[in-house]
């Protein structure tokens, strides 16, 4: 039996190069060769999808992490290993051995090994591993929430991961800040003061101290009482050791990153472990952290030896000191100080030791410079945008800690600050360019802030716009003051954080002016300025080096004007329709923003987003007079329902967008011209090919042809998934089918006995649920209820025969009910109402695992959930092809993937996952069921690639098509298709090959040579993307010249793989500055092929 195995969409989302109206449209780069290793399989998730269990293959892990480089030793790291994830996923990431024991604490515990990763998706996140005989213990500091990774202490190999730390949990409020978690040391500084009151060094326009450069290290010594110790650890030495060097090494993901500082364990740390043989000293059995604190350092002293506060330099043991106990409301440090009592918690302690570093919260409710209203570590790090975590410093607790690491040494006492010590790394830090300031914005209208930076070691940097002003009065949201103070929450770091609309344009795109943190809550965490002020915002660049993070920021300010504002569009107000070819008007209130003696705004720019508001990238209308109106032409683009507009000043950072989605109507007809002719291949092994073939649109003038490339294997066989009637379930996860529309599920099902679950999306909660079994009679029973039973039917024939049957059941609103067909025929319908799922109860195969019953004993094989009708045609459709047939296009008279919402073919033969082909991401996870079937998987050996996702009319592109041999075998025959999917046809390119030990194809096959491809985009700024493909492994130089022949920039001078490579340039020379607008050229030279093609730099 043939079976069509879909893996992925294979095209990268852009828009047409050749269209004029499209600027600063990013291409997606293409990842590096590299090969990450699993070893880890899932479980199952919880309810409350904050956490799963999994099960870790150790010694493969181990294996793969003994391979690693040393942090710090110059070497770059091969070794991509993958870790799990809450939602089911898998995060990879470049590792690294990172010890943080010194020499002799690691031989006399040298089970215990820490190692750091970080992110290959998204350099901001990072993965702290400690591995000891108690298992393996992760924390991944994640882009929106860390995940942490323990073992179940009474299932051996087994591990929670979950959004929440093990043993103590606790709220915003606390891991935000509090007013009693601090004992001042030194009152604020209160001399040299700043613009609005900040000390010399804070919240200037560029940092008085570089970070990078130098690596800072400080010893640290941790108390862990007994009675933390059986909680967090199994309670000996060695566990509650391991523990430790956990949460240092987490502590280290961190500071690295922040402040290029980090932490070392004292020499003899081991005795500072405490546990019920050597039990916890009466200095920390009083369970209150405000008696335990000022102990601290008189404990450490006794038993270490002198260090921290007050100790001086030659006599210097250890520099920062915390214990960690149970009992305490969370924790208290010294500000500045060089001692905590904690939780043992990392959310705690880095808040803490943040403390110790000398910040206090700065929030706007309390004393000090209130310059923050949350999203960060020292004040209420829940209160920020979508996305983001808060999980970093502010840039004010960055400069206040460089400001006493480089100064406050000097004083009495302070001596530990200096830390211990202190290597030169030879990162330079990046540079950051902000726009000029001193240009005025209207009250109460939405503004964005672009930047850039470059840095010359690394290409890892992540951004993040924050607000660097005080308050001079206290204050909490919604009551903000109208001339001082923060209106906007700190936010994460991101690689495209450069660039940040105020406020964040999900609020917008509802019509919110002042971002609430929920959409029904009061509480604002991002305000309009709403009077007459100055504002100075900075862009934070981080260059996330593993080893010595460098940090620079660069201030822009700029100022309100009461006169002016609220700028506001104000067509478009209600869902409407466009035609393109026509001409429709715009219209805003200006506001007096045209004043010359005010914002003197003159002119303004149209864009439209076709994405749902991410993006505005197609320019309308080019600086034209801002005097209210202007009457646009509607480009030929794709029919689109998801339209918005925005008005922006030229020369401003102020906009508006319209207050609703709108519809695009194309109605010239595209026409798909393709050759389908079939690609026949002779092969050797290891062989990379890529091979050509055009598609064109030849339909009306106008017209767009939109189009998305897929590719599938064709395979002999069928695979399955076999359940033993005992304890055998798979979990598909939520929101597969939510709400009371039409919905459809498919499946091939092959049971044995009575009284078995099939399918279900049930739980305790009664509400908004279904199941499908097999009663007690062999037959089909299907149930639904939602506030009562609804509709539910029974078939009058029996299944449980160990035959395969095809079975669909089907809600349709229409009708009010539902039906349900076995083997393409219609068996029964029902119409007693309407269910209304909950999207957010999960989805099982085979158990009724609310009650942990009624257990599958037989087989299923290709699910497809849909959320709309599959018809008699559609059904029949599938009932005739058989099992693997490819749901994710229509074909073959099947025409129901425009709703499909998860797809699960049996294609992978082995692991725990059960992949989802639909690209929705929904994957499930398979307990106690096994692979069944002839199904043999094969390695994938085929890609597509364009660089486009629809053509204008008259307009062609190349798709390229690859083929890599490397792990195929000889003699054997591989068939596969590429799939072209348009708004006119969907055709089908096949492939068919031959691994032999000779290279040919057929004559009508162009065979991929050399190739530089277009810039895009081309005109550009800020950059543009260079792109080409080589056929084999080489040298390869490509470098930017002037018009008169200069080069300006190297981009890559070395070896590279075969295949498609992407770099970007952002306008700068050599040596990192800026270069001036006009016209560059671009050269490859491979020694056989060279190739010149030109650019032009925007201003």
């Amino acid at each position: 039996m043939t079976k069509h195995l879909k893996y992925h969409l294979s095209i990268f989302s852009l828009l047409i190069a050749q269209n004029p109206l499209l600027t600063n449209t990013p291409i997606l780069k293409l990842q590096q060769n590299f090969e990450s290793v699993n070893a880890w399989e899932y479980l199952d998730i919880d309810e409350d999808g904050k956490t799963c269990r999994v099960s870790l293959n150790k010694q493969k892990l181990l294996g793969l992490l003994s391979e690693n480089p040393k942090l710090g030793d110059l070497k770059n790291s091969d070794n991509f290993i993958s870790f799990p994830t809450v939602d089911g996923k898998l995060k990879i990431f470049k590792m690294f051995y990172s010890p943080v024991m010194p020499i002799r604490l690691m031989k006399k515990f040298p089970d215990i090994k820490t190692f750091t990763g970080i992110g290959l998706e998204n350099p901001r996140e990072r993965v702290s591993v400690t591995v000891s005989d108690n298992g393996v213990k992760a924390m991944i500091m994640g882009s929106d929430k860390n995940i942490f990774i323990d073992p179940l202490k009474e299932y051996p190999d087994l591990y929670r991961v979950s959004y929440d730390e093990i043993g103590f949990q606790l709220n915003n409020q606390y891991s935000g800040c509090g007013d009693d978690d601090v004992i001042m040391m030194v009152h604020p500084l209160e001399n040299n003061q700043n613009r609005n009151d900040f000390p010399d060094c804070v919240g200037e326009a560029q940092p008085c101290y570089t970070i990078g450069d130098t690596l800072v290290t400080y010893r640290f010594a941790g108390i862990i009482t007994a009675e933390a110790n059986n909680e967090i650890a199994d309670g000996t030495v060695a566990g509650g050791l391991a523990w430790l060097n956990a949460m240092v090494n987490q502590i280290n993901l961190l500071w690295v990153r922040e402040l290029s500082f980090c932490l070392e364990l004292i020499e003899n740390n081991d005795v500072l472990i405490y546990t019920d043989n050597n039990p916890t000293p009466a200095d920390f059995t009083a369970y209150d952290m405000y008696v335990e604190l000022p102990l601290v350092l008189d404990h450490i002293t006794e038993v270490i030896g002198p260090g921290g506060y007050n100790t001086p330099a030659g006599s210097l043991m250890w520099e920062y000191g915390a214990v960690f106990n149970t009992g305490y409301g969370g924790g208290l440090a010294y500000v500045p100080g060089s001692t905590s009592a904690n939780l043992p918690s990392y959310s705690i302690f880095n808040h803490e030791i943040g403390h110790n570093l000398g910040s206090a919260h700065n929030c706007s409710t309390e004393g000090g410079w209130r310059s923050t209203i949350g999203g960060s570590i020292m004040c209420w790090r829940g209160s920020t945008i979508p996305g983001s975590s808060g999980d970093q410093y502010t840039s004010h607790t960055i400069d206040i800690a460089i400001k006493y690491q480089q100064e406050m040494y000097w004083s009495s006492g302070y001596y530990y600050q200096r830390g211990w010590i202190r290597t030169p790394t030879g990162n330079v830090p990046p540079t950051v360019s902000v726009p000029d300031g001193g240009f005025t914005i209207p009250k109460e209208t939405p503004f964005v802030l672009d930047g850039n930076s470059n840095d010359t070691d690394i290409d890892n940097l992540t951004f993040s716009w924050e607000q660097n002003d005080v308050s001079d009065v206290a204050f909490e949201s919604p009551n903000f003051p109208e001339a001082t103070g923060p209106l906007f929450c700190s936010v994460d770091g991101t690689v495209d954080g450069h660039k940040r609309y105020f406020p964040n344009m999900g609020a917008l795109l509802e019509n919110q002016y002042d971002m609430p943190l929920t959409p029904t809550d009061d509480y604002i965490i991002e305000k309009l300025p709403f009077s007459e002020r100055e504002i100075n915002m900075r862009l934070l660049v981080r260059d996330n080096d593993l080893y010595s993070g460098g940090y620079r920021y660069a201030n822009v300010q700029f100022f309100v004007a009461n006169g002016a504002g609220p700028f506001r569009v104000t067509s478009q107000t209600e869902a409407l329709v466009w035609e393109t070819g026509t001409n429709e008007t715009v219209t805003w209130d200006v506001a007096n923003t045209s004043n010359p003696d005010g914002v003197n705004c003159q002119n303004v720019d149209i864009y439209l987003s076709l994405d749902g508001g991410e993006s505005y990238n197609i320019l309308l209308a080019e600086a034209t007079q801002n005097d209210g109106f202007e009457d646009i032409f509607v480009p030929s683009v794709p029919t689109n329902h998801s339209c918005r507009i925005m008005v922006k000043s030229t020369d401003n950072i102020f906009f508006d967008i319209n207050n609703s989605f709108f519809t695009i109507n194309n109605s010239s007809v595209p026409e798909l011209s393709i050759d389908t002719t079939e690609i026949t291949l002779n092969l050797p092994i290891d062989t990379v090919i890529t091979v050509e073939r055009e598609i064109s649109n030849i339909g009306e003038e106008g017209s767009i042809l939109s189009y998305d490339l897929i590719f599938e294997y064709e395979l002999d066989g069928n695979g399955f998934l076999s359940f033993d009637g005992s304890d055998d379930y798979v979990d598909l996860g939520t929101n597969l089918l939510s709400g009371a529309g039409n919905f459809s599920i498919s499946l091939w099902i092959k049971a044995l006995g009575t009284e078995q679950v099939i399918i279900q999306q049930r739980n305790g909660g009664y509400n908004g649920e279904y199941q499908l079994q097999v009663n007690g009679s062999g037959k089909l029973h299907f149930w639904t209820y939602s506030d009562g039973y609804q509709w539910s039917l029974t078939t009058p024939e029996s299944i449980n025969d160990d035959s395969w049957h095809h079975v669909v059941i089907v809600q349709d609103v229409e009708f009010g009910g539902g039906r349900i067909y076995v083997d393409g025929t219609e068996s029964a319908s029902n119409s007693d109402g309407l269910v209304n799922l909950d999207g957010t109860i999960h989805t099982y195969l085979g158990a009724d695992m609310r009650d942990y019953s009624d257990y599958l004993s037989g087989s299923i094989d290709d699910i497809g959930i849909f959320v709309g009708i599959l018809t008699e045609n559609d059904i029949l459709a599938l009932v005739n092809a058989g099992q693997g047939f490819n749901l994710s296009y229509n074909h073959d008279g099947f025409n129901g993937s425009d709703y499909l919402v998860a797809f699960y073919p049996m294609e992978l033969m082995t692991g725990t996952v059960l992949h989802d082909a639909s690209n929705n991401g929904s994957n499930g996870f398979i307990s106690g069921a096994v692979w069944a079937g002839d199904l043999i998987p094969t390695s994938e050996w085929l890609s597509v690639y364009s660089s486009n996702t629809w053509l204008g009319s008259g307009y062609s592109e190349e798709l390229d098509i690859s083929v890599n041999t490397s792990e195929l075998s000889v003699n054997n025959y591989y068939n596969g298709n590429v799939i072209v999917i348009s708004n006119d046809e969907t055709v089908v390119l096949p492939i068919n090959m031959h691994i032999t030990d000779a290279l040919g194809t057929d004559n009508s096959t162009t065979v991929k040579d050399y190739k530089l491809y277009a810039a895009y985009p081309n005109p550009f700024n800020p950059y543009t993307e260079l792109r080409f493909f080589i056929p084999k492994a080489q040298q390869v130089r490509l470098i930017v010249y002037d018009i008169l022949g200069n080069a300006v920039k190297e981009i890559v001078h070395s070896s590279l793989d075969a295949g498609y490579h992407n770099y970007e340039w952002h306008g700068k020379n050599q040596i990192g500055s800026q270069v001036g607008a006009g016209m560059y050229f671009y050269r490859i030279d491979t020694g056989s092929f060279t190739k010149t093609k030109k650019m032009i730099l925007l201003k």
